[in-house]
């Protein structure tokens, strides 16, 4: 089982200059595995984000502490790094930052008026609006109650933000005071909107876009955490659509894709497939997805996705994807329901790798005994689990495995509420 310590940030000097150098916009846990197969293909790597704890600095060649969205610094570091090209993988806020640094440099990217209005939850429903696409009722809201026009169950939504920070679904309009303010605090330009809830299936495709069509795409089910904070919980495969249904979801993208004029890029979508077979996409970014999804994607189809990922931001095309038929498989993001002490035995991580060769990751953030908040959004996981099976009734049953063998288990704090 691999925990990740705090890495001190400090710029360092670097020594081979002469190898290609790719900057890595974020330094998370989710940003490791684009860095360490970076670095395995011989490439210099140079990460950049404002939390110099974040485990991808200590794995880098060189790292610098500044926010992912200032634009001016990213700027300098990469002109200053001779880096030749940005990866803002599995990132929301990070994706048009590089998409303007690279186009200041002539460095290889996407076009910004494509990526701004992927970025901006308002943009990119007045162009689905305008294309005649498919999308939630939605409105931009300023103040609490302003929102009273969208009646049921809605979302309130940072504008530009990621990780599901600040989202929060409500029924009624007693139960949405103070959230334009919480979601207001998420996003980075301090807009909102809120938007009505579609039921459906849940999915994320995660998927190869070659500047003309999409080359490979997996549909995955998207569970999510709870009801009130509608965060990522994990993602199965398979979707539990049919053939058909998945086909209309990666197409759904491919549209908007070429609408756009993106280059060739891997992309990240998440979608609602409705009770008629409608798919109606709620947000789509040029980017590898989080939520371990890289992992998912290289355990369940053989192919190299973060390589991949590289390649595009380095203007190079990526490997063809072999014909594959996808096996089942899971990510499982691991968090609390309420405040609570995590306890697991951290002897038996490592054991079980090394046994089960379907067991592609299993990883907790912090040691037993450590006090973890209730899971509201990307930030407050404690761990991940990915691995494969034969069928999805297998994976399940691999994922009660691990989690029994490994002893997890969430001990609530009283007077503590979810």
């Amino acid at each position: 089982m691999k925990l990740f310590p705090g890495a001190a940030c400090v710029t360092r000097s670097v020594k081979f200059m002469d190898r290609p150098a790719v900057l890595v916009l974020a330094a998370t846990r989710y940003q490791m595995p684009f860095i360490l197969r970076a670095r395995e293909m011989g490439w210099r790597v140079v990460t950049l984000d404002n939390r110099p704890e974040n485990p991808g600095h200590a794995a880098a060649d060189s790292c610098h502490s500044f926010s992912t969205t200032d634009v001016e610094a990213v700027l300098e570091v990469a002109r200053s790094e001779k880096v030749e090209g940005i990866l803002a993988a599995c990132t929301d806020v990070a994706v048009v930052t590089a998409a303007r640094v690279a186009q200041r440099l002539g460095l290889p990217g996407q076009p910004v008026d494509g990526v701004e209005i992927l970025g901006s939850k308002r943009a990119f429903r007045e162009f689905q609006s305008a294309a005649g696409l498919p999308h939630p009722r939605w409105q931009a809201v300023v103040s609490d109650g302003c929102e009273a026009c969208i009646a049921g169950a809605r979302l309130f939504k940072p504008d530009i933000g990621s990780g599901s920070r600040g989202v929060v679904r409500v029924e009624s309009d007693e139960d949405s005071r103070g959230l334009v303010e919480l979601a207001s605090r998420a996003s980075a330009n301090g807009a909102v909107v809120v938007e009505e809830v579609l039921e459906g299936i849940q999915v994320t495709c995660e998927g190869i876009w070659d500047g003309s069509g999409i080359v490979q795409a997996l549909v995955t089910e998207r569970l999510q955490a709870g009801v009130r904070h509608p965060a990522t919980r994990g993602h199965r495969v398979p979707s539990g659509l049919d053939t058909e249904a998945e086909g209309r979801v990666a197409s759904s993208a491919g549209q908007i894709l070429g609408l756009l004029k993106l280059k060739p890029c891997l992309f990240d979508m998440d979608a609602v497939v409705l009770q008629d077979g409608m798919c109606v996409v709620l947000e789509l970014a040029p980017r590898a997805g989080g939520n371990c999804l890289a992992r998912l994607m290289e355990s369940v189809l053989g192919y190299d996705w973060t390589g991949a990922a590289l390649h595009l931001a380095l203007g190079q095309p990526p490997p063809a994807p072999a014909p594959r038929k996808a096996q089942a498989g899971l990510v499982e993001i691991l968090g609390a329901a309420r405040p609570s002490v995590l306890a697991y035995d951290p002897g038996a991580g490592e054991k079980l790798k090394s046994q089960a060769g379907w067991l592609s990751a299993l990883e907790l953030d912090v040691p037993p005994g450590s006090r973890v908040s209730a899971r509201v959004d990307g930030r407050t996981r404690c761990g991940e689990v990915v691995l494969s099976a034969e069928t999805r009734e297998q994976a399940e049953e691999r994922l009660a495995w691990v989690l029994r063998e490994i002893r997890l288990e969430f001990h609530g704090l009283s007077g503590d509420e979810p």
